[in-house]
Formats: C-alpha cells, structure tokens, sequence
C-alpha cells in the first residue's frame, strides 16, 4: 500500500496523519500513525486471501475487553459511525488500533 492510500483509508477513520510510516510488512502490514491530534496509532491491513472477517471482529472484541480490562493491549479504534474493520483501497481489510510503544522482538530472529 502507498503513503497516499495509507493516508486515504486513515481520513476513512477519521485521522488525518501527519506522519505515516510503514514498520511490518510481512503476514500483516502495519503503519504506524501520528495523528494531528491524539496518541499514535497503528493502522494493520490483513491479507486478502486469508482474512476472514469474523475472527478480525473476534480479535478486536478480545483487544477491547482486555484493553477495559487494564491490560497493556492495543485498544481498537472505530471509524465514524462505529465500524471497527474498514476495507482498504486494494480490498484488504484494515483495522486502526493505538499504539503500543517498545521495540519489536522478532528484529533480530
């Protein structure tokens, strides 16, 4: 995905990114956002040919609970209107969730 189609889903969200960097690309894509206004965010597009949309609602109902909770998790966003899962410009499906700041551990395996 492209900065630009990044930053077109993201006004879906209702963000407008002043920052955009993509920091996985492997199972899932995932950039992280910084926001005009708020915390950053994380943007994670799903693979089409192996997303189904019942377990990413499943997941994100999962993160929520924990996130209320008071765990540590990234805590699912909703786009204007409630919806938690959008489809991308190439079809896949995105998700927005806070982020969580450290260092990844799979850098170096």
């Amino acid at each position: 995905m492209t900065q630009a189609a990044a930053s077109t889903l993201l006004r879906r969200f209702g963000v407008e990114a002043v920052a955009l960097r993509r920091v996985a690309n492997l199972a899932h894509e995932v950039w992280r956002v910084r926001p005009r206004q708020g915390a950053d965010l994380a943007l994670r597009l799903y693979p089409a040919a192996t997303a189904d949309a019942a377990a990413i609602d499943t997941e994100l109902d999962w993160l929520a609970a924990l996130a209320d909770a008071g765990l540590h998790v990234p805590r699912p966003c909703a786009a204007p209107g409630g919806r938690r899962r959008l489809v991308s410009p190439d079809g896949r499906p995105a998700v927005l969730l806070t982020w969580l700041g450290g260092r990844q551990h799979d850098r170096g395996l």
